[in-house]
Formats: C-alpha cells, structure tokens, sequence
C-alpha cells in the first residue's frame, strides 16, 4: 500500500485535486481521431468535421455515494475523488485519498464497479465490509503535453464554404489557434478541401448541413 500521499490536518472541502503523480499510478495514453477515416458521417452548422487528439490519462474514482470506511465513523463524502494506481508498482489496483487526518485505500477485488476493501493508515480500524459504488474518472496528466484540433463546418452561402479551424494545447476550453476559411462550392460532382493534412471530401452540401467523408486526417505534429 503506498503511503507517498499527504494526510491532511483537517477535512478537505476541495475535491477536485492536484495530483503528486506517482510512477505507479494507473494511465492510459489516447490518440483520437473521430470519424474514422473512410467513413462516411452528416454534420450540421457549428458541429465538428474532424476532431484528433493526443493525451495521456490518470485514472481515478469518483465516490457514488458517501461512504463509511472506518468503525470510529469516518465517512468518505460522495463525489471525492481517489486517485488510482498499482499497489507496489505490480500488484492489485487500488484508489487512495488522503482525507481527514488518515490516508485511505479503497479496493474493488471482484472488479464489480464497486470497492469492498478499505485500508486505513493512521486512521482507525477499517469496517470489515464496504460497499462503496464508484465512477472511474480519466483526467489529464499535467506533467505529459497534450494536443487537440477540430475543423467545424460553419454552412454554406452564396455557393461558399465556411469552415473554422481551431487548435488546441493544455486548456482544451479554450483554442490557442483559430482560422475561418471559406471554399468555394464545386458546381458539379463532390467538393473536396484540404487543410493541415485533413482531407475531406464533400457529397452533399446545403445552407446549414453536409454529407461528407473523411479521406485522410490531420498531419501529425
């Protein structure tokens, strides 16, 4: 069981925290790039043509529901959040949170969407059963760079289309780059425009809403 987490003093109000990344943590790396390429879609004005996306994951568990984890009467309050790993590196996943003045390390051991086990460090004695519903919750991983791009189709008029292109890096709330770009309309046959590597191909076009296919996505950085 790790015990590389602060214990706190008193209660912790905020539960959305600032992860100590530790080398055993639980992560995943995702590359994104919707819709596939080759398949065929239908958006409308203000959605997404293409969206691709590089990032790597922590995994962590968001509590269902408040939870008594010790016989003194400790209860962990929904919606804190554990963060999960490997127990020393190898062995059976577990989610910690220092709370209170104790650190706590919830298992699920049958893998059924819900912790059954409970350690305790420094803390009190554990329930002997737990039955403690949880959400698995993937939130970036700050010490790991991450990137997003989307080109969103903004309708057609007067035989021109509209387009925006954005560009994102850490905060994905917000674009670090954005571009409109207009294209005119093929009068005949399927209008194809290319941008930043992305190929897209056009079948069907009116005011507010295309049928397209994705013939090849973005270059990658």
């Amino acid at each position: 069981m790790r015990l590389g987490f602060l214990l706190l003093a008193a209660p912790l109000l905020l539960i959305h925290p600032v992860p100590a990344i530790s080398d055993d943590t639980v992560s995943q790396h995702l590359r994104v790039s919707k819709p596939e390429i080759g398949t065929e879609a239908t958006v409308a004005s203000g959605e997404p043509l293409l969206v691709a996306s590089e990032e790597t994951v922590l995994e962590w568990a968001r509590l269902k529901s408040d939870t008594l984890v010790s016989k003194s009467g400790m209860i962990l309050p929904k919606d804190l959040l554990l963060e999960c790993s490997l127990e020393h590196g190898t062995g059976p996943k577990e989610c910690c949170k220092g709370y209170g003045a104790a650190l706590y390390c919830l298992k699920d051991l049958d893998h059924d969407g819900k912790f059954d086990k409970v350690q305790i460090v420094a803390g009190g004695k554990a329930v002997e059963h737990l039955f403690a519903p949880y959400a698995v919750v993937l939130l970036p991983n700050p010490d790991h760079p991450r990137w997003k791009r989307e080109l969103i189709f903004q309708g057609v008029a007067a035989g021109v289309l509209h387009l925006t292109y954005r560009e994102y890096s850490a905060d994905w709330s917000h674009p670090e780059t954005s571009s409109d770009l207009v294209y005119d309309v093929a009068p005949s046959g399927p209008t194809d425009v290319t941008y930043k590597g992305a190929h897209i191909v056009f079948t069907s076009i009116t005011g507010s809403q295309a049928q397209y296919q994705v013939a090849a996505g973005f270059a990658k950085n």
